[in-house]
């Protein structure tokens, strides 16, 4: 037991030890604890910060195409806004000219559209008879005309200029390899996704009955595939490689199963396991690539504007890979028609091409034959496989037939309420 006393130099136990000497060193303690426990935790997260920088640069390359996307789209809101008032104009000044039988076709571009409107609003003052209302209306459009035009001349080159930079980031963007870090963020979130990160960088795990195991593959290995190329279109095809995969083995179980069945013999439990496995993994692998094609879809849809090779080729290699996507349960030749309908479905070049093949086999020509004269192969098209020129004759000799057999239906309505119903029941 200490017994305490006063003195001049402050409280002191009988040992001599000055009680407030003592808090004073823990409080020194404390502070030096905390500054380096600050220290550590600023350290860390600085390694944090930079590892996160390192890995990430995908979503910063993904997160400027999405705002240069944006910027885009309202400048060409407001292009097409002013193009909208334009009209507008165009239209009143022609109505008033109409009013007045006033002829404008010398003054109308190929599409009909007035080539100049203060032109045309001097060619209509100019005539006699022109009420003081429509010279007022024709007064405030020619005021407005001159400034609304050069606002037109601004934003069609703001718009271009943003448009150029939208097709430049997405080619950044598409060009740039997702990391494992950032698809484990994704898919859990900042701080469990850095763990499982950390995680799946080993080759080593524990299996059901806690023993651990050698993986030939990490899960960061299985990511990335056998060719590495982790951009939006290649984890598609990389995982569109493995659904094929699956699919391959499904079919492959199945038909031992089937045999087995056959045979009287009893299906193994790890055979069960085994393919409730491969539809699980079927149903996941669908379901990631459905995200994929939207993503790469959207990113196609800003490089078909493009013209450098990058794009170019790019273009050409996601949409056969989309095709492949669209196409992995049809038989060969349900593959091929569909990648004609694919080709020759909706782009003015290939419109072109459908109607000069039309005419060369209305000629008597094959339209295999026609292509190769165009200076185009059936590859070049995407059609590729076995009997491709067979199903690319027989698909442009159908259309010809079902024309022909369309005018003889036209041809045999007699006008009758028989004649015409006929007709439209006819293919």
């Amino acid at each position: 037991m200490f017994t305490i006393f006063q003195s001049g130099l402050g409280t002191k136990n009988a040992i001599g030890i000055t009680i407030d000497a003592l808090g004073k060193s823990f409080e020194s303690f404390m502070s030096t604890f905390v500054g380096k426990a600050t220290a550590t935790i600023g350290a860390s997260y600085a390694a944090y910060k930079a590892i996160d920088y390192l890995n990430t640069g995908w979503t910063r390359a993904s997160e400027s195409a999405e705002k240069a996307t944006s910027e885009f789209e309202s400048a060409n809101s407001e292009l097409e806004s002013l193009k909208s008032q334009k009209t507008n104009q165009q239209n009143s000044v022609q109505e008033i000219a109409t009013k007045y039988n006033i002829d404008t076709k010398e003054l109308q571009n190929a599409n009909g559209e007035l080539k100049n409107v203060d032109q045309m609003i001097a060619t209509i003052s100019s005539h006699e008879g022109i009420s003081l209302i429509d010279k007022s209306e024709l007064d405030s459009i020619s005021s407005t005309n001159s400034q609304l035009e050069a606002q037109l001349t601004i934003q069609e080159q703001i718009t271009e200029a943003k448009k150029q930079a939208m097709i430049l980031e997405t080619e950044k963007a598409a060009s740039t390899n997702k990391s494992y870090y950032e698809q484990m963020k994704e898919e859990y979130g900042a701080f469990e996704g850095f763990i499982k990160w950390i995680q799946g960088q080993g080759h080593v795990e524990i299996d059901e009955r806690g023993e651990r195991v050698f993986k030939e593959q990490s899960e960061a290995d299985k990511f990335y595939g056998k060719n590495g190329d982790s951009t939006n279109l290649g984890l598609f095809k990389t995982r569109l490689a493995e659904l094929k995969e699956y699919k391959s083995e499904l079919k492959d179980l199945d038909d031992e199963i089937s045999k087995s069945q056959k045979s009287g013999k009893e299906i193994s439990q790890d055979v069960i396991d085994k393919r409730n496995e491969l539809t699980d993994s079927i149903t996941n692998s669908t379901s990631d690539l459905a995200g994929l094609v939207e993503t790469v879809s959207s990113e196609m849809e800003v490089l078909s504007k493009g013209e450098s090779n990058f794009a170019i080729s790019w273009v050409k290699d996601a949409q056969e890979a989309i095709n492949d996507f669209n196409n992995i349960d049809l038989s060969p030749v349900e593959q091929q028609m569909q990648s004609i309908n694919s080709y020759f479905d909706g782009s003015t070049t290939s419109n072109i091409i459908k109607e000069q093949l039309l005419e060369a086999v209305q000629s008597g020509e094959s339209a295999t034959d026609a292509l190769h004269r165009m200076g185009v192969t059936l590859n070049d098209l995407g059609i590729t496989g076995e009997g491709k020129k067979a199903v690319f004759d027989d698909y442009f000799r159908g259309l010809v037939d079902s024309a022909e057999e369309a005018k003889e239906a036209v041809k045999s309505i007699d006008g009758s309420v028989d004649g015409v119903k006929a007709a439209f029941e006819s293919e």
